[in-house]
């Protein structure tokens, strides 16, 4: 639902690189607002990497930052919902991994992201988050207690379904059982 929400709320407006903003690629210039808004739904540490200089050059950016968190793909601990903004030529593997490129100190870069000296991005990060927020507000499904214990078991890989995700929720009127 995170997903969903942010690449829908991305803009020309909220990417650091305006000019290169496309909207077949709307997430394009949005990996540090990005992991900031997923730091605050999800906690963990944002991560960053420098690029290698024939992707910085193509790519028109310097680093990438991404989440570390309880929730990453098959338990590998990165949650990256900028990922999709790279060409399908990128190495993402082997850049996150650190064989290429140059990973940044291990360090949660959230106060990096909003020192002073970079206004614009606390600004881009401000208007992200006031869309995720409306868009969130907007639909009873990402709100709904039910629904989201049902969605959260569903995608937490305890469904035993063989075929598709399905999970249920049982609550009673003091709220939910399981």
């Amino acid at each position: 639902a995170l997903q969903y929400l942010l690449k829908n709320s991305c803009s020309k407006e909220t990417s650091d690189s305006p000019d290169k903003w496309m909207m077949e690629n709307p997430l394009f210039g949005h990996c540090a607002v990005i992991a900031a808004i997923v730091q605050d739904f999800k906690g963990g540490a944002i991560r960053r990497s420098l690029f290698p200089k024939e992707w910085a050059d193509k790519l028109g950016s310097r680093s990438h930052y991404w989440n570390e968190t309880d929730y990453g793909d098959a338990g590998s601990g990165v949650l990256d919902l900028s990922r999709d903004q790279f060409p399908t030529d990128f190495p993402y593997e082997d850049f996150i991994s650190g064989k290429v490129g140059e990973m940044s100190e291990d360090k949660d870069w959230r106060s990096y992201i909003f020192d002073p000296k970079f206004p614009k991005t606390r600004e881009r990060y401000n208007a992200l988050k006031q869309r995720v927020d409306l868009l969130l507000a907007s639909n009873p499904l990402f709100t709904d207690e039910k629904f989201q214990r049902a969605w959260e078991l569903a995608f937490s890989g305890q469904s035993t379904c063989p075929k598709m995700r399905f999970a249920c929720s049982v609550y009673d009127q003091t709220g939910i059982l399981i």
